[in-house]
């Protein structure tokens, strides 16, 4: 049964009380504003002068990565193939994914969908996960919720519409766990609160839809604790199923607090994921389910016993599971607003955490990826879901590139065989060039380098994710912490300090010991002397020392 009678939908229940205690320290995007409510977005087929020059060094790109990696192949080392097997693999993941990344951003047609303006809206339950957030942030996470429900409800009178905050606050020890239950009454939506733990966030969520009856031709909306819906968030995402087969619609996740450098900066690194990613990805039906402002039909979950809680990114392993029978739909308007990372030690763990997630369902879920035969999904499909499922071995990867180039400076060891600099610079420097160049297209020159600022300061722990995924390591799951800190980022830094302290002796040895600055020792040189480069900002990231109490 899908009741409402434990929450009725009148106009004048659903408006948000007053919550005089929380405040909005950020100010929210401004919601873009549709007139037509079903309408479909009318393709435009003209393209910008941006976009052909986009388009342009996409091929360009794919033609130099080509070309290079052939060419990387001839010139490999095998006498030391110690050095240069691990090398050449690192080079060839790193072709394979950059001309992946082309494969996804190549412009296509929009899918069409059945679309209707008239269908019976079913159920809708809007999940609300929490730990030990505190009341200031869900609060206004539930604030927003009632007001996008009042704005639906002005549309279909008629529709249900359950607001349940999922409170796993008690089996997670979180003393805090009774005000949470205290905010949703107050605040007039139900809490499930749960007390045998267990399968963390998707054990979570699972609980309340045993609870609520969330089953069937439900829908499920699924909101962090931290992520404020806009008032037309439930008016963008419902429509869309009207078509009988679309599974799930996933939107754009964006971060608020832009006052933080560390969630600015990872915001950046998030928007080539969300904005050039993810439509990519819908356009050939792969766009899987992100964790939040996503609503998701109950019926796919049905069939797979729910969001499965072995794994810790039950998103990602349930999109696999069900996306060979179901449609996806990506919103690539900001419909919800979050919180980013406070720190580098909160965006550490944030970045550990869907690491192990996503390389644990890689390992478990590899056949269904990789097998015709098992679950039909399609080639295409395929294809998105293993450059998703193995994106994070970049970790192994840029550790092998620093480990190689040490080397290098401090043996007489080389992965290459004798070139000339001319040959180094007529293939790897236009690859290299034409790269960075698109992804500047993309995203501009600053936001593009502050993200490979963040994202190179994280491969340390993706290489202890591997490790512990690898191992089926227990690790307790941690929520992303919403709030900055006081103690000293020291901790999370210490590997930067050794590897910094690494490349630093690597230089300083070379040039003590003469070594022979050939074209070969060259590229080494080069690649220590960047990792430098892209280690130094971690530091002017991190805090080094408790911050004081005030």
């Amino acid at each position: 049964m899908n009741s409402c009678s434990t929450q009725t939908n009148s106009l004048a229940e659903a408006e948000a009380p007053p919550l005089d205690d929380i405040t909005v320290e950020q100010p929210l995007a401004v919601a873009p504003q549709v007139p037509d409510i079903m309408a479909k977005p009318v393709a435009t087929h003209r393209a910008s002068l941006h976009d052909v020059a986009v388009h342009v060094v996409s091929i360009l790109t794919i033609l130099l990565a080509t070309r290079y990696t052939l060419w990387r192949c001839e010139i490999n080392n095998w006498h030391a193939w110690w050095l240069s097997v691990p090398l050449l693999a690192a080079e060839i993941f790193t072709a394979l994914h950059i001309l992946g990344y082309q494969y996804t951003i190549w412009p296509r047609k929009e899918p069409e969908r059945s679309e209707t303006n008239m269908f019976d809206t079913p159920p809708v339950f809007v999940f609300i996960p929490t730990v030990n957030e505190g009341d200031d942030v869900l609060g206004l996470t539930i604030r927003g919720a009632l007001e996008t429900r009042r704005r639906f409800l002005e549309i279909h009178p008629n529709a249900c519409v359950r607001i349940i905050v999922c409170n796993d606050g008690y089996v997670a020890g979180s003393p805090g766990w009774q005000s949470t239950v205290a905010l949703a009454e107050r605040c007039g939506v139900e809490c499930v609160t749960r007390k045998v733990g267990g399968g963390a966030k998707a054990g979570n969520i699972e609980n309340a839809r045993r609870q609520t009856g969330a089953t069937g031709d439900s829908l499920i909306v699924v909101l962090d604790a931290d992520q404020i819906a806009h008032p037309d968030f439930l008016l963008r995402t419902i429509a869309p199923f009207s078509d009988p087969t679309v599974g799930w619609v996933q939107t754009r996740q964006y971060y608020r607090n832009q006052d933080s450098r560390i969630a600015r900066w990872a915001e950046y690194q998030a928007s080539l994921f969300y904005d050039f990613v993810c439509p990519g990805k819908a356009a050939v039906n792969s766009s899987f389910i992100c964790g939040t402002n996503v609503v998701v039909r109950a019926s796919v979950l049905d069939r797979i016993g729910g969001f499965p809680q072995e794994s810790i990114t039950e998103d990602f392993a349930a999109s696999i599971r069900t996306h060979h029978e179901w449609r996806s739909v990506y919103i690539k308007d900001v419909l919800a607003e979050g919180l980013g990372p406070m720190d580098l030690t909160a965006y550490l763990v944030q970045q550990s955490r869907w690491a192990r997630g996503t390389i644990g369902v890689l390992l478990s879920d590899w056949r269904r990826i990789a097998s015709p035969a098992i679950d039909g999904l399609a080639m295409r499909q395929r294809i998105q879901y293993m450059l998703s499922g193995t994106h994070y071995l970049c970790g192994v990867r840029d550790l092998i590139f620093l480990s190689c180039a040490v080397l290098c400076l401090i043996t007489n060891h080389s992965p290459v065989k004798t070139v000339s600099l001319i040959a180094i610079a007529g293939y790897l420097l236009p690859y290299i060039f034409a790269t960075q160049l698109l992804l500047c297209l993309q995203a501009g020159w600053r936001p593009l380098i502050r993200s490979m600022v963040l994202g190179y300061a994280s491969f340390p722990i993706l290489v202890v994710s591997l490790i512990e995924a690898i191992t089926n390591r227990r690790v307790p799951f941690i929520v992303t912490p919403k709030s900055a800190s006081k103690r000293s980022d020291l901790r999370a830094v210490m590997p930067h300090i050794i590897l910094t302290a690494i490349c630093v002796a690597s230089l300083a040895y070379s040039a003590a010991a003469h070594v022979a600055w050939t074209p070969v020792k060259c590229i080494p040189f080069f690649w220590v002397a960047y990792a430098l480069l892209m280690l130094l900002p971690t530091f002017a990231l991190a805090k080094l020392a408790p911050a004081r109490a005030e």
